[in-house]
């Protein structure tokens, strides 16, 4: 499962900026590229400091929204993906 090898994997956030909009986050990417997260993207994106794991983040967040763990864990997974690909984290670790 692709969760077990992300879990401890620890994202740092190499956004060139980051500042809130009302409820959603905005950040720029190093390209200079502006991306919009809610809520629940805004509070992962935050966590993601180089010092906690991604399941530490998970626990988190659990106890910060009302969701199912197998919920988050995909939500978690494909915001992951997404912002890899948005070059505004990076995973280091194990």
């Amino acid at each position: 499962m692709i969760y077990e090898f992300l879990r401890k994997k620890i994202p740092r956030n190499i956004a060139l900026k980051m500042r809130h909009n009302g409820d959603m986050l905005v950040v720029n990417s190093d390209e200079l590229e502006i991306f919009y997260l809610n809520n629940t993207g805004a509070s992962f994106f935050e966590k993601c400091d180089a010092k906690r794991t991604i399941e530490e983040i998970e626990k988190l967040m659990l106890e910060e929204f009302d969701v199912d763990r197998s919920i988050l864990r995909k939500d978690l997974l494909s915001l992951v993906r997404d912002l890899q690909w948005r070059k505004l984290i990076v995973l280091e670790g194990e």
